[in-house]
């Protein structure tokens, strides 16, 4: 049988920590107290196989006490313009309260972020596993990837993703 999918190539762990390694910006899914999902756009870095991130206390790292099971991805444009791909991390993450030599060998202290505010949480993700996928041009035509159109018009996404407080709709 055909693999009807076949622009589409999954990463091997050293090529999805590579991956990683090119970007600042990802997604922070949690369970919230509800036990809903939650998504969080988090400036990251990686140290030692590692995501390292800082943020306020609040929904994210309440969350993170409550259920420390989360799950991280980023995604992305490869170098040459032509593939995109993404990365999940599923793991555990850790409130850094007293690892102050961690918090300092790692640099998460120095990472840069978007919103203006002092972020005195450092959070460490421990990944339990690691998956990423390369969507790659078609072989017959090589400018396109199904149902995408060209990959050029995606190689101007933002890298900044403004967060807001989540809107709660009820029932009423």
């Amino acid at each position: 049988m055909l693999n009807r999918y076949r622009h589409i190539r999954h990463l091997d762990s050293a090529e999805c920590w590579a991956l990683l390694d090119t970007e600042t910006l990802g997604r922070l899914a949690v369970l919230d107290e509800t036990g809903r999902p939650d998504l969080f756009p988090i400036n990251y870095l990686v140290h030692y196989r590692r995501l390292y991130m800082q943020s306020v206390y609040g929904s994210k790292t309440a969350s993170i006490l409550r259920n420390p099971a989360v799950a991280f991805e980023v995604d992305s444009i490869d170098a040459a313009g032509d593939a995109r791909w993404s990365v999940v991390i599923r793991g555990n993450a850790t409130l850094l309260e007293d690892e102050e030599l961690e918090i300092r060998g790692s640099g998460v202290r120095r990472l840069a972020s978007f919103e203006p505010s002092k972020k005195w949480d450092y959070i460490r993700v421990a990944p339990a596993s690691i998956t990423g996928i390369m969507i790659e041009p078609d072989a017959d035509n090589g400018s396109t990837v199904r149902g995408l159109g060209p990959l050029q018009s995606l190689a101007h996404k933002p890298k900044d993703i403004p967060h807001r407080p989540p809107i709660h709709l009820s029932n009423q």
